[in-house]
């Protein structure tokens, strides 16, 4: 079941990466394969209003994951426009952090390794997510983004 975490927390962390409630196959999703997501800013409603009628959120959440071929769902939390700092700052008031989160209007990411409230993803990437990690190894100008 670790690998299983492993592996969707490194799916849905690659989504964060690129800026991105279901479940799929017949299986159900427990509250154990819920993630939740925060972003700094809503997607362009010109595309889509939600960002689970995203194709690449869809698709994620219609496959099963580790050997029990479990779904996940993803949960997002977006502040309301011009809301984005005091959000953050509350949720680090209240300890009460989703799984993942964009680091846009965060602290800097050395301090908040330091205390704990980030984990360094570096080897779930390489292990899970080789062609990005490969991409970014390859790319310079990518590479100075993370």
């Amino acid at each position: 079941m670790k690998g299983f975490k492993k592996w969707a927390l490194a799916a849905a962390a690659g989504l964060t990466a690129l800026f991105l409630t279901g479940c799929g196959g017949g299986n159900s999703v427990s509250a154990e394969h819920t993630y939740s997501i925060w972003l700094y800013s809503a997607q362009d409603a010109s595309f889509y209003t939600d960002y689970v009628e995203n194709p690449t959120v869809q698709y994620l959440l219609s496959k099963t994951w580790g050997e029990n071929e479990d779904t996940i769902a993803l949960e997002f939390q977006v502040p309301p426009a011009g809301s984005q700092q005091n959000n953050y700052e509350t949720m680090i008031a209240t300890g009460d952090f989703p799984t993942l989160m964009q680091n846009s209007v965060a602290d800097a990411p050395p301090r908040m390794l330091e205390s704990e409230m980030i984990l360094d993803i570096t080897e779930l990437v390489e292990q899970y997510m080789p062609n990005y990690y490969n991409l970014l190894q390859t790319n310079e100008a990518l590479r100075a983004c993370h």
